[in-house]
């Protein structure tokens, strides 16, 4: 009877115990996910910046240009935007995903 109640106890302990290691797995990987969109936040605005100094650039000098130009001169900034903007929308799915997993965690003292 008393070792009943001690392998129950015991039981519940190991449960809550996988439980909070899981919650500490989740916890970290909801940072990694955070730390990697702020990275991809930060790319993008990198790219951003060099758009901006190359459209300033051509207003200083007054040159005259056509949007055909001007695209084909930031070609490689917009499909970098484009490609860091996808990868924003799956980092954000993931971390959707881990957030909503929740764990919830039971009281363990022995009835």
């Amino acid at each position: 009877m008393v070792e009943d109640k001690l392998a129950g106890i015991l039981n519940k302990v190991k449960a809550v115990t996988k439980q909070a290691a899981d919650a500490t797995v989740r916890q970290a990987k909801i940072a990694r996910l955070r730390f990697d969109l702020m990275a991809v936040h930060s790319e993008k605005g990198k790219y951003l910046q060099n758009m901006g100094n190359h459209l300033f650039s051509l207003y200083k000098q007054k040159a005259k240009f056509t949007g055909t130009q001007l695209l084909s001169d930031l070609e490689t900034e917009i499909e970098a935007i484009e490609t860091l903007d996808r990868r924003a929308e799956a980092i954000e799915a993931q971390l959707q995903a881990q957030q909503e997993d929740t764990i919830e965690v039971k009281d363990i003292t022995p009835d």
